[in-house]
């Protein structure tokens, strides 16, 4: 156990039971989980306890793969009691965010995907057990301390690129409004992560109703996420 312990990155925590199970017709692991510590600090008056007085409901995480099977752990918080005060508190585990179902390990693999703009936002949510939605939602959330941009977008743009020796890559990305015929941006990449990074911070993005493209990937796939509305 140690060593799966060590190989999902669960070394605070103590396996107690591996079972399978099934999701969509899928064969899954599901690991039964519970924290090593034995002490808690009591949130109310400092005191260390290791008192016990509970378990909350099981919550089930979608986490990494085990042996290339969907993954999900389940862990029962404990709630202990302090005999100085008789504060009763839930134990902090780190597992994932507040009110999340996806593990944070889950979510660094999947950002991890998102720099590969090879791969699909579809291909990453079917690698990761999690719908495209979410996929997004961790990409957006992660572009959230991006610097704002503020570009008014016209009703139609298109995507073009022309080869230059940037210190990103060998193609420059060029942002036009073909109805006026003005170019509206210049980037020194094209790459998806990039441009999925810039267009989230275009406030007006959701009024654009036409991109004009070639069949690019990437230039597919930001279209796809970032301009709802439009028709290509």
């Amino acid at each position: 156990m140690k060593n799966i312990e060590k190989i999902l990155g669960l070394e605070n925590y103590k396996i107690l039971k591996i079972l399978e199970g099934n999701d969509k017709n899928k064969i899954i692991k599901i690991i039964e989980i519970e924290t090593k510590n034995k002490n808690q600090k009591c949130p109310l008056c400092g005191e260390c306890t290791s008192s016990i007085h509970d378990r909350l409901k099981p919550i089930e995480l979608k986490y990494l793969k085990l042996f290339e099977h969907d993954t999900k752990i389940v862990i029962k918080k404990k709630r202990f009691i302090c005999h100085k005060c008789n504060k009763k508190f839930t134990e902090v585990v780190d597992l994932n965010n507040k009110g999340k179902s996806i593990s944070n390990k889950l979510e660094q693999k999947v950002l991890k995907d998102l720099l590969n703009y090879n791969l699909s936002i579809k291909y990453i949510a079917q690698e990761n057990n999690i719908n495209s939605e979410s996929v997004r939602k961790i990409l957006k959330n992660a572009m959230s301390n991006y610097p704002e941009h503020v570009i008014n977008l016209p009703r139609v743009i298109s995507f073009d690129e022309f080869k230059a020796d940037t210190k990103k890559g060998k193609y420059a990305f060029v942002l036009n409004d073909p109805i006026h015929k003005k170019c509206l941006d210049i980037l020194p990449e094209r790459k998806k992560e990039y441009l999925l990074q810039y267009f989230t911070y275009c406030n007006n993005r959701h009024s654009v109703e036409f991109v004009i493209s070639d069949m690019y990937e990437p230039y597919l796939l930001v279209t796809k996420i970032m301009f709802p509305k439009q028709n290509m």
